[in-house]
């Protein structure tokens, strides 16, 4: 399979944030986006480490995902004006070796292979992509059970600053089938494309071309705070603790210590704040 490297400016990063948007129900831009993270995990002490001490965070690819259908592609049927197109792009729009050229114009001879090829080519181009999913959403138990370690992990708080380009999450679009062919021979529209039945997870992500299995830095102000979960223990909790005051001690921006906790009467949590060793009721996530 001919290879195809993504050039630097080859996605329209707004292009499907107005009916992700509307797929979500929403119109709002958060002000809050959360992390939700098992402290289960093998990583989460090197990760929280990361994010608290060097402001870095862990972007996956696609392919170590849960849900297979995830950012996945659909090409139909193209016909021989649809290649042409394609291939015209391909030829003029990419610094390609005049082999690698070659080796397009001889398959563009046949849509079906051509069509084969150029599935090939946008999955090898989107499992490199860096991905870093968050939520809009905290108050939903079943996130907290799901990516939480049910209820014992964590979530960090951060704030959206929409000027801010080194975090600028962009919402996920909920639908019932995939997109069809794409726009380009590289449309990482496809990375913010899920299943209906992941609606309730108001997920919005942040993309870094080629950055895949790689931690980034992020702004130092981004991080608001960390979110103890309901059932989140001691050790845990000291270890977090440890790293906030550390944080401080090196003149880094102050993270908020909150808590979850089960509500005595429906079905919901609630959200405290920790000031000088005591947690108090808060409403700021509504």
């Amino acid at each position: 399979m001919p290879k195809m490297n993504i050039p630097k400016s080859s996605t329209k990063e707004n292009s499907i944030a107005d009916k992700a948007l509307k797929s979500q129900g929403t119109v709002n831009i958060p002000k809050y986006f959360f992390k939700f993270i098992s402290n289960n995990s093998m990583h989460f002490h090197s990760s929280m480490h990361e994010l608290l001490t060097h402001n870095k965070i862990y972007l996956s690819s696609r392919i170590e995902f849960n849900d297979p259908f995830d950012c996945a592609i659909y090409i139909a049927e193209i016909n021989k004006d649809q290649v042409d197109k394609y291939l015209d792009e391909a030829l003029n729009r990419f610094n390609l070796s005049r082999k690698i050229k070659n080796e397009w114009v001889n398959i563009s001879k046949c849509p079906i292979k051509f069509r084969e090829a150029l599935a090939a080519s946008l999955n090898q181009q989107l499992d490199k992509q860096g991905i870093y999913s968050l939520s809009a959403s905290i108050k939903n138990p079943l996130m907290w059970a799901h990516y939480a370690n049910s209820h014992q992990g964590i979530a960090i708080v951060y704030n959206h600053n929409r000027n801010d380009e080194k975090f600028n999450p962009l919402p996920i679009c909920y639908q019932k089938q995939y997109e069809e062919n794409p726009n380009s021979f590289i449309d990482l529209d496809y990375l913010f494309i899920k299943g209906e039945e992941w609606r309730y997870e108001k997920e919005w992500r942040i993309i870094k071309k080629i950055k895949a299995k790689e931690f980034v830095e992020l702004p130092e102000n981004v991080i608001n705070g960390i979110i103890l979960g309901a059932k989140c223990d001691e050790s845990t909790s000291l270890f977090l603790k440890d790293l906030i005051k550390s944080r401080a001690l090196e003149g880094r921006p102050p993270i908020t210590l909150y808590r979850a906790d089960i509500n005595d009467k429906f079905f919901q949590l609630d959200f405290y704040e920790e000031i000088d060793g005591q947690y108090n009721l808060i409403n700021i996530f509504d």
